[in-house]
């Protein structure tokens, strides 16, 4: 966001940036340890950088994810007609540049875990518990006065945990 020429606030693009990201992606089969098993492994890193349209100061672009790495483990119990598994998610920490305002996001890392079955007349029964870890989120806010090139005004920080949540779906191809 900027101060448009008129004094209102919106959203500009920036005369230029730079981005730049790998990935790396590995499925593993585990047949030879754990029969019907899969292991899942995902790591991005982002990196950018740009001059700030209200400070010209040097920052990251808006609500991009730095790093990412998850992992999760999936078996197939064919003759049971089942499967269980594990995912497992690194935090996440993002920053959020407004005119006036600026605001960053750590979301903790998150544990899950799910067995399901299709077992019965073919419907898709799976029970999920996800945030086994504790889900907490902690949004910072720091304000300024006029706008993020003038004087901090305040600071806000929000701590929101949420326990762990257990569901249940059903589900079946027509």
């Amino acid at each position: 966001q900027a101060i448009l020429p008129s004094g209102a606030t919106g959203v500009v693009n920036v005369p230029s940036a730079r981005t730049w990201s790998v990935a790396a992606n590995l499925d593993l089969p585990l047949e030879p340890c754990l029969r019907g098993g899969l292991f899942k492994l995902h790591y991005a890193r982002l990196g950018s950088r740009l001059a700030d349209p209200l400070t010209g100061q040097p920052r990251g672009l808006t609500g991009a994810w730095p790093e990412e790495f998850s992992l999760s483990l999936r078996q197939d119990l064919i003759a049971a007609k089942a499967s269980w598994g594990v995912d497992y998610m690194k935090n996440i920490d993002s920053d959020y540049w407004y005119v006036d305002e600026a605001r960053g996001l750590h979301h903790s890392s998150e544990l899950s875990l799910f067995v399901e079955t299709r077992r019965y007349m073919g419907v898709k029964l799976r029970a999920t518990a996800t945030g086994l870890s504790g889900i907490r989120n902690i949004y910072r806010r720091a304000l300024y006065n006029p706008y993020r090139s003038g004087t901090y005004v305040q600071g806000e920080i929000w701590d929101i945990r949420t326990p762990a949540v257990l569901s249940m779906t059903v589900s079946r191809n027509f």
